[in-house]
């Protein structure tokens, strides 16, 4: 269904860089943010370490020359060019001059995916967008220009007189091959954002009915009155976005900020490892574990078992008719994304712990019996049954997702 976008991109486009298929996973941010380290192959390859596919945004040569010598790719940001621009007053033929150049420069660079054009663009701003992703799309077809989206939960004005639903709709229907959005649901005080599911299933069926992709963008800092990353709101988070189907997976940010009100990312402000960079590496690696399956599974259906609380509070729909799963046995709360497979026309299913609290045993009532089922190892490439016995492999952990095969040998 999309192989057109950013699997071509994120995939194939390097090949020659990666041994091994990889996921878009993107470290959010301008690169610069490395300072004296923004040119060492060293920080880059530390990065990839970390699970990463997609350094971040560059803005000089040197960065992504060692970016691409770690084996990572960039998206160039040029604020004189395709971004930053007047997107209310567009004025294509300058921006097509503008363009030219870098264009051309990094049209035949296997390191550049493509390029950053805008974050959270307001409706206003859409069609001048728009027409530049356009151009971008004729001038380098196999680049990626890059555009993420407001969340549901910002402030109406942004993308008024649209509805919420009709601004993500629009942004699909651009020329744009991928769209995102960037929203941090896991508060100090412990409270949880109530929004984050509801967003996704629209940005799920914007991009299916546009033949396109979707991107997440998850919390990895701690910032403003955001609670700090750990291992269970990093997890709970990433696999609630691929359940829901997204092709790429950002996380905002890897780098640190000198800013008092920031703190708690996974490097510190000498750019050292702090526990999140460990914590955010397993549940990086993890998915890379998957990518050779993910980067081909096309999104059936998302629904949820049990009571919405006290995750969150956030009114979720449960399964259809047509549901592979027809309820859950045992106690818990669930939500479970369903794929076919575009290639063999196999069937996949994320499950994801939503106790955030407590490992759970999932015990699915197929409504159709399967001749088999098995999870996908964390750490290996193989299948092990998934049952309470002998193994324990399908007891859960707080806010983890796990990738189950499910076998219909007829």
């Amino acid at each position: 269904m999309m192989k057109h976008s950013l699997l071509l991109f994120s995939c194939l486009l390097c090949a020659s860089l990666l041994a091994e298929e990889t996921f878009p996973i993107m470290a959010w941010g301008w690169l610069g943010g490395a300072r004296e380290r923004q040119n060492d192959v060293a920080f880059y390859e530390e990065m990839k370490e970390c699970g990463f596919s997609i350094a971040g945004f560059a803005t000089t040569d040197g960065q992504i020359e060692a970016a691409g010598k770690a084996g990572l790719q960039v998206l160039y940001s040029d604020n004189k060019a395709m971004s930053n621009r007047d997107w209310k007053n567009p004025d294509v033929e300058q921006w097509r001059k503008d363009i030219a150049p870098v264009v051309e420069k990094y049209k035949d660079n296997p390191t550049v995916l493509g390029y950053y054009v805008k974050d959270e663009p307001e409706t206003a701003e859409l069609d001048g967008l728009a027409q530049m992703g356009a151009l971008l799309m004729e001038m380098a077809p196999n680049k990626l220009p890059y555009m993420n989206l407001f969340s549901n939960s910002t402030q109406p004005y942004h993308y008024e007189p649209l509805t919420y639903e009709e601004y993500t709709r629009k942004a699909y229907e651009s020329p744009y091959p991928a769209c995102g959005f960037d929203q941090y649901n896991f508060y100090a005080s412990g409270y949880i954002r109530t929004t984050m599911h509801s967003c996704m299933e629209i940005h799920r069926k914007a991009a299916l009915a546009a033949n396109k992709e979707w991107w997440y963008c998850v919390l990895g800092i701690q910032h403003r009155y955001y609670a700090t990353p750990n291992l269970v709101n990093m997890a709970y988070q990433a696999f609630s976005g691929l359940a829901y189907g997204a092709r790429g997976i950002s996380w905002f940010t890897y780098l640190p900020s000198d800013r008092p009100g920031w703190h708690n990312a996974p490097l510190d402000p000498f750019l050292n490892r702090t526990q999140v960079w460990y914590d955010m590496r397993l549940v990086n690696r993890t998915i890379q574990n998957y990518a050779h399956v993910l980067n081909h599974l096309r999104s059936d259906r998302v629904y949820h078992f049990g009571s919405t609380k006290p995750e969150t509070d956030e009114r979720v729909p449960g399964p259809d008719g047509e549901s592979l799963i027809e309820t859950m046995g045992g106690s818990g709360n669930w939500l479970v994304g369903e794929f076919t497979h575009e290639d063999d026309g196999s069937r996949w299913v994320i499950v994801v712990n939503k106790n955030l609290e407590e490992p759970v045993e999932c015990i699915p009532v197929w409504r159709k019996t399967p001749s088999r089922v098995r999870v996908h190892a964390q750490g290996s490439q193989y299948e092990i049954d998934f049952n309470r016995k002998p193994a324990d492999s399908n007891i859960i952990q707080p806010g983890w997702g796990v990738l189950l095969h499910v076998y219909f040998d007829n």
